[in-house]
């Protein structure tokens, strides 16, 4: 039944794990190291040692679940935690002075982004604040990356500060648990017949 002045997209929560660090970040390191693209300004796959020997060399405090592994070798298998460490914490310290400014500052916009709206408290300021970071982080994809990168997960972003503000931080309705719960319940089974 239509209700006038209802939304029903409001109840409805963006995913952080599959949207931003599945979607978003995973296409973005892809395009930077992956080697059918090394004709294109913002590819460095020709500077993957660069990248990989600092983060190779990283040891994260006892919070971060999965210790960094090698982009050159592993990056296939990473996991949804190891993006979300890559953009809070490694990314900027790798990337900076590797990839060119204009596509490291993009990255740093979506960085403050994902930091402002994962917070344990987010002020409507902040909301605000990420919006306006969002739609300039977007409009700017299409003049960085091409049309290519044109996803439902980039317009997905720009929902992400409503979200926020009717659901709470991205943490709070994100799939990591759900994620962390069905590796638990695969190891109760050993056979079929001895579930």
């Amino acid at each position: 039944m239509f209700v006038p002045g209802f939304n029903i997209i409001e109840g409805i929560a963006i995913d952080y794990l599959y949207c931003v660090l599945l979607g978003i970040v995973k296409m973005l390191m892809s395009l930077w190291f992956n080697k059918t693209h090394s004709s294109e300004l913002w590819n460095i796959s020709k500077k993957l040692e660069l990248i990989d020997k600092p983060l190779l060399n990283i040891s994260p405090p006892n919070c971060i679940s999965r210790a960094p592994r090698s982009i050159l070798k592993d990056f296939a298998h990473w996991k949804a935690s190891e993006f979300r460490s890559f953009l809070f914490f490694y990314g900027v310290f790798c990337l900076w002075k590797v990839l060119l400014d204009e596509y490291f500052q993009h990255f740093i916009l979506l960085v403050e982004v994902v930091w402002l709206l994962n917070q344990k408290s987010i002020s409507s300021q902040s909301i605000e604040k990420a919006g306006n970071l969002l739609r300039h982080f977007c409009l700017l994809v299409q003049a960085l990356y091409g049309d290519r990168c044109k996803t439902f997960n980039l317009h997905c972003l720009l929902h992400l500060p409503e979200c926020v503000q009717n659901i709470g931080p991205l943490w709070c309705c994100s799939c990591f648990w759900y994620k962390d719960y069905n590796g638990k319940l695969r190891k109760l089974f050993h056979e079929a017949q001895k579930i």
